[in-house]
């Protein structure tokens, strides 16, 4: 790793995120973080194919960024709880990249966090 508190890879995953519209779904949950002020705005819609479109919005530092950027494009395929750091980085490289940065592992899982509150509101979930 660079002398950065953050990679040019973490700036890269960080760039693939883009707002979504959690406002205009049926289902909608926030997720706040204590330490650093980040939110994360979850909020899901059940298709008609029984598929879960979920939308991220988050005002959040490059980490959070970053882990949702990768959490929508595989939340259909991940498991509905909240993992550990441990699994994401055994599920996907890019969170094995991310979960280096132990003192942001909070961070990295608010996406995660929101996306469980939404879908207990939506009763996917208990």
């Amino acid at each position: 790793m660079s002398g950065l508190p953050f990679d040019l890879e973490v700036m890269r995953l960080a760039a693939q995120y883009a707002h979504g519209t959690p406002e205009t779904c049926a289902h909608r949950a926030t997720a706040r973080s204590r330490i650093c002020g980040d939110i994360c705005h979850g909020g899901l819609e059940i298709g008609h194919d029984g598929l879960l479109h979920l939308q991220m919005r988050v005002e959040a530092c490059i980490f959070c960024q970053a882990s949702t950027a990768i959490l929508m494009q595989l939340h259909q395929q991940l498991e509905k709880t909240v993992p550990t750091i441990d699994k994401l980085s055994e599920w996907d490289g890019r969170y094995a990249l991310l979960a280096q940065h132990e003192k942001r592992h909070g961070c990295i899982l608010l996406p995660f966090e929101a996306r469980s509150l939404v879908l207990m509101k939506a009763g996917i979930i208990s």
